[in-house]
C-alpha cells in the first residue's frame, strides 16, 4: 500500500508541474509522454543542477522509437511552439548525446524563444541512436521547459576535410 501512496504522490506532482508548462518541441517530434499529458510542455522549476539535465530522459525511461533520422554534418531545423508567451532569456538551448551514456553536448544555446525554429548541424562524432534536448529556460518565469527526441544519425558518405 506504501508504493501506490508514493506512485500516487509522485503522478500528482508530475500532473501538477505540466499545468505550468509554456512551450513543447514539435520538430523533431518529441517522444511520447515528453510533450506533458495536455501537450503544453513540461516545466522544470529552476535551479536544477547539469546532473539533472544529463540524467532525464536516460535509456532506463524507455525512450520510445526514433522520430527523425539525421546526417552527421548536415543541417537540420529544430522547431518548437509556444503555449503561453513570456521573456525568453537566457533562451532556448539545444543539446545532443549518443548512445544514452554521458551527458548532453550542446548544439546551440541563447537562441530567442519566440524565433521558435532553429537550424542545427550534428558533429561527424555522432553516430547510432542518439537524443536531442530541447530546452527553454526563461529566468523570469522561474523554470525550465525540457523535451527529448530520439533520433538516428547516419555517417555522412562525403569525405571530410
Amino acid at each position: 500500500m506504501s508504493s501506490l501512496r508514493t506512485d500516487t504522490l509522485i503522478a500528482l506532482c508530475a500532473l501538477a508541474s505540466l499545468a505550468n508548462a509554456h512551450a513543447i518541441l514539435t520538430s523533431p517530434a518529441a517522444r511520447a509522454g515528453s510533450n506533458g499529458a495536455d501537450n503544453l510542455g513540461i516545466k522544470i522549476p529552476s535551479p536544477q543542477d547539469a546532473q539533472f539535465f544529463n540524467t532525464c530522459g536516460n535509456a532506463a525511461t524507455r525512450p520510445g522509437p526514433p522520430s527523425a533520422t539525421l546526417t552527421q554534418g548536415r543541417p537540420f531545423n529544430v522547431a518548437w511552439d509556444i503555449t503561453i508567451d513570456h521573456v525568453s532569456d537566457p533562451g532556448v538551448s539545444v543539446a545532443f548525446r549518443c548512445g544514452g551514456q554521458g551527458g548532453f553536448t550542446p548544439l546551440v544555446s541563447g537562441v530567442t524563444a519566440q524565433d521558435r525554429q532553429v537550424d542545427v548541424t550534428m558533429p561527424r562524432a555522432a553516430s547510432g541512436a542518439c537524443e536531442l534536448q530541447w530546452i527553454w529556460t526563461s529566468l523570469e518565469d522561474g523554470g525550465s521547459y525540457i523535451a527529448y527526441a530520439v533520433t538516428i544519425t547516419l555517417a555522412n558518405r562525403r569525405s571530410w576535410s
